[in-house]
């Protein structure tokens, strides 16, 4: 069996140790599965048109185990519990699944949860992200991150203010227009839990110093109201650093945070990685661990560097896959061996 391997045999659990064997558990092991998919005309079961969701979190209760969607919309749950309460997680008011649960009992396969929601809601998101810490003389990447949360297909107008130390080399795709210090890019229709990702790349103007502030702010709208306005405008906060670790895990809003903003906001991180050896890696794959202090079922994923699969097992671990990325080396090309989720 390989290195983190998983398989079920005879209600039997086996799993492939790293580099430490094979680990067994024995009892009864239950498995639900099912899909989770986009009801868009109400009827209750998918149809050739409606898509999938993938990214999607499930959680049981009262165990508190969590399962994720993959690509295809397909799910799978494992659990040594009877009667286990098992719903997807969407923390949006004008959504609903049918069924909105589901009580496990023994292997079951075929549960499929339809979404549904509210029709004409507008609400978009944005997110940026920097590819790397910021350097002087150094280019770096933003990555702006735009979603359609709504139940309907609208154009967005996005908008970027970069920071003054900042110098914008170009962009893809290339901006709409810009108007004195802002970038804006036309997107003429965003699907319904689609996505538009926007590259610009920046360097420091040659006059910043180690230590500068850089904030960029960037901001999604449309041409009807939007549902959440919260989540329309974005306001980076960073530095210009020195020498730094490629791979590193960040938490944007700091090492430590009050009991009241623990209480009512929601925290970012950002896992950074580089492949600093001597030839492309295919496929990467990054874990990692979640406290018990955060609630598995609240994850929330924003925005990845490249194409991704992501899972997270009934104990907090959270794994991201990267297959055929192809990643280049640094030595051949800097710009391009970076990656983040």
């Amino acid at each position: 069996m390989a290195n983190g391997g998983l398989a079920i045999f005879n209600s039997i659990l086996y799993a492939g140790g790293y580099n430490s064997g094979v680990w067994r558990r024995s009892g009864n092991l239950y498995t639900t599965s099912g899909t989770v998919y986009y009801d868009e005309n109400l009827n209750g079961q998918k149809d050739s048109t409606e898509q999938y969701i993938n990214n999607s979190i499930l959680s049981s209760t009262p165990a508190n185990f969590v399962a994720t969607t993959d690509l295809s919309g397909m799910y799978h749950f494992i659990t040594d519990m009877q009667n286990e309460k098992l719903q997807p997680v969407f923390n949006l008011p004008y959504m609903t699944t049918v069924p909105s649960e589901y009580y496990t009992s023994t292997d079951t396969t075929g549960i499929d949860f339809a979404v549904h929601m509210l029709p004409n809601i507008t609400d978009h998101a944005i997110d940026v992200t920097a590819v790397h810490p910021f350097r002087t003389h150094q280019h770096n990447s933003l990555v702006i991150t735009v979603k359609n949360l709504g139940s309907t297909v609208l154009p967005a107008l996005v908008a970027l203010v970069p920071d003054s130390h900042l110098l914008i080399l170009n962009s893809f795709p290339p901006t709409s227009y810009i108007s004195n210090d802002t970038l804006y890019w036309n997107i003429d229709s965003l699907n319904v839990f689609g996505s538009e990702i926007i590259t610009v790349e920046t360097v420091p103007d040659p006059a910043s110093l180690l230590g500068d502030s850089i904030h960029n702010y960037v901001s999604v709208t449309s041409t009807s109201a939007d549902y959440d306005t919260t989540n329309n405008i974005y306001l980076q906060n960073t530095r210009i650093v020195g020498s730094y670790d490629p791979n590193d895990k960040t938490c944007l809003q700091g090492s430590y945070i009050t009991s009241l903003e623990a209480a009512t906001e929601r925290l970012e991180y950002i896992v950074r990685f580089q492949n600093t050896g001597t030839a492309a890696a295919i496929n990467i794959t990054i874990t990692d661990s979640l406290t018990n202090f955060l609630d598995a079922g609240s994850i929330h994923f924003i925005a990845s560097s490249h194409p991704v699969k992501w899972s997270m097992n009934n104990h907090g671990m959270l794994e991201a896959r990267f297959m055929n990325i192809q990643l280049p080396d640094s030595g051949t090309d800097e710009a391009l061996s970076h990656g983040f989720i």
